[in-house]
């Protein structure tokens, strides 16, 4: 299995789905595509090259990064029960899979720190 949270998973679809359901559905094939994995695993397994393959896709840094912060970040933020977290996961987030997941333990979301290979 992957190692991210099923729970984890289901709560970043459902958050994605509530706020824009097509975006969902296209963002998870191109992150399959790209990356050979599910949305929230590549999300934080290997959240820098997310990020660029958003890029790639929009071919808009700026776009790209809104929907980086707002679709993939701020439920996670959610999640780990503080909103003003999200800068700081975005900068975990450019450092890879190890700051990240620390970061999300610090809030105390639940996650394996083994799910990582950086």
């Amino acid at each position: 299995m992957s190692g991210v949270d099923d729970r984890m998973r289901e709560y970043i679809r459902n958050y994605m789905m509530s706020k824009s359901p097509g975006m969902y559905v296209l963002l998870r094939r191109v992150i399959h595509k790209e990356l050979g994995m599910d949305l929230t695993e590549a999300l934080i397994k290997k959240p820098r090259r997310v990020l660029e393959v958003l890029k790639e896709f929009y071919r808009d840094d700026i776009e790209a990064m809104f929907v980086f912060r707002t679709l993939f970040l701020k439920p996670l933020a959610l999640l780990a029960g503080n909103p003003e977290v999200e800068e700081e996961l975005y900068r975990a987030s450019m450092h890879g899979c190890s700051s990240l997941v620390k970061i999300l333990r610090t809030y105390g979301v639940s996650i394996d720190p083994s799910v990582c290979r950086d």
